[in-house]
């Protein structure tokens, strides 16, 4: 696939990724129903989830929260297509990775649930990647403030988004396994928590650019830019206003360059970094 250039191509790329959910929620459904249990797929559009603007970093708006009412009214399990929902044009819009994992959460809400369990192909939240490091230590109690900076910084157990609403709407979040039954981690009020250890984990970071520009003519001009566009940079770092690095998402670089190529302004970017926090 080529790479994305521009916001318009970026719409027609949400489409084509929200597909998957579209399929894994009806055989989902047709499983479930093969053993006697009343399910039925349901669509983004369908309850609908509203969402802003935004091809593929889309934010969630509002939830319909009657569509689930009048499922369970007739005794249905509606399987939710995650990672999507339907902006103010009618369009499929994503939420970017992990979006599942915050249309679950943004459900929950919206039902006023008090527990949302997110089900991975991991036993929880562990202090560093358990892919990577063989020893690492899982955590059975984690607050919302210490998950939000872990996965800001790079831990891919759940979208830092999630957890936002989870801690706005006091919702707590049980991360497990889909295949076993052992405990898994829970995200909830730190309140809740007796023992607190200093250091959560580490995490890392290894789908990002550093990027690079001197001789900027103005760099408040260039952030607003980034931002109309949609394109979220982060670790800012500058001596003086004309010269400036920062980090951006591998997703965004096309149009990134895009943009800083119709600049007045000296620039490189180096796609061959990871962040370690």
């Amino acid at each position: 696939m080529t790479k994305i250039k521009n916001t318009q191509q970026l719409a027609e790329y949400d489409v084509a990724v929200s597909g998957g959910e579209i399929i894994s929620s009806a055989l989902l459904a047709l499983a479930l129903q093969e053993i006697g249990v009343n399910a039925r797929s349901c669509h983004a559009w369908q309850i609908p989830i509203i969402t802003s603007n935004h091809p593929a970093q889309a934010l969630i708006e509002e939830v319909n929260s009657e569509y689930f009412l009048q499922c369970f009214a007739h005794e249905i399990v509606p399987i939710v297509t995650g990672f999507q929902g339907l902006n103010e044009f009618g369009r499929i819009n994503t939420l970017g990775r992990g979006g599942s994992d915050t249309t679950a959460v943004a459900i929950a809400a919206a039902m006023q649930a008090e527990l949302c369990e997110i089900y991975t192909d991991v036993d929880g939240i562990y202090n560093t990647d358990p892919r990577i490091v063989k020893n690492a230590l899982k955590i059975n109690y984690i607050d919302y403030e210490q998950m939000l900076e872990f996965a800001s910084l790079g831990a891919k157990v759940i979208q830092n988004r999630a957890v936002h609403i989870a801690q706005r709407y006091n919702i707590d979040i049980m991360v497990r396994s889909s295949f076993n039954d052992q405990n898994g981690s829970l995200i909830t009020n730190k309140e809740n928590i007796m023992e607190k250890s200093k250091i959560t984990g580490i995490a890392y970071d290894n789908k990002i650019a550093l990027v690079k520009i001197t001789n900027i003519t103005n760099l408040v001009d260039l952030f607003a830019l980034c931002a109309e566009h949609n394109i979220i940079i982060s670790n800012i770092n500058h001596n003086d206003l004309k010269h400036v690095s920062f980090t951006v998402s591998l997703q965004d670089i096309s149009r990134l360059h895009q943009l800083l190529s119709d600049q007045e302004s000296d620039f490189n970017i180096n796609e061959e970094i990871a962040m370690v926090a």
